[in-house]
């Protein structure tokens, strides 16, 4: 999982005895506000491989956004993004 880290990203695997999860991978992830995009690359790879091997996903982060749904007086694009 550490290709899925960087100075921005950290990742884990909780071992669970839930049900049938016996795997929870777990994501912190902080995004910059100079971010021109709204996903960073290595956040947005580890998405696309818990999709991939059906893996569940928790996330953790700092997003950096502003959203009226989560109490922001005002909205910014990243905002809008996690909306979705």
């Amino acid at each position: 999982m550490t290709k899925f880290c960087d100075r921005d990203t950290a990742v884990g695997q909780w071992k669970t005895n839930i049900n049938n999860i016996k795997e929870i991978v777990v994501e912190y992830v902080y995004m910059d506000i100079l971010l021109t995009g709204v996903w960073p690359a290595v956040f947005k790879r580890l998405l696309e491989y818990c999709v991939r091997k059906n893996k569940e996903v928790l996330i953790f982060g700092d997003t950096n956004s502003w959203s009226t749904l989560w109490g922001s007086r005002e909205m910014n694009k990243r905002g809008e993004a996690l909306e979705d």
